[in-house]
C-alpha cells in the first residue's frame, strides 16, 4: 500500500465509522448488559471507545490525547468495539440482561 492509499482509507475510515451501540433505542435490560460489557473493557479501551463515539472525535485526535498512533489508536478502538459486538451478541449477556 503506497502513502496515497493509506491516507484514502484512513480517510474513509474517519468519515464512516459508526457506534458500536445506539442508546437512543435501547431497553433498559440491553442498556444494563452494556454497561457490563463496558466495565469489562480495559481502562485505554474504555477511553478510546468515550473519546471516538460518545465525545465524538476522529481516530486522530484519540490518537494525539491518547499520546499514540493513529494505528494505535485504531486497534484499540476496533478491538474495544468488537468485544463490546461479541459480548452483546452472546447468550450470556442476554441471560444476565434478563436478571438485572
Amino acid at each position: 500500500m503506497n502513502w496515497e492509499q493509506m491516507i484514502e482509507m484512513r480517510r474513509h475510515k474517519e468519515s464512516t465509522a459508526q457506534c458500536p451501540f445506539d442508546a437512543r433505542n435501547m431497553s433498559i435490560r440491553y442498556l444494563s448488559a452494556l454497561d457490563l460489557v463496558i466495565g469489562s473493557l480495559s481502562h485505554l479501551e474504555r477511553r478510546a471507545i468515550e473519546l471516538r463515539f460518545v465525545s465524538p472525535r476522529p481516530i486522530a485526535r484519540v490518537a494525539d490525547l491518547m499520546g499514540m498512533s493513529w494505528d494505535g489508536a485504531n486497534e484499540l478502538i476496533d478491538r474495544a468495539a468488537l468485544k463490546i459486538s461479541k459480548a452483546l451478541a452472546t447468550d450470556q449477556i442476554a441471560f444476565i440482561g434478563s436478571y438485572l
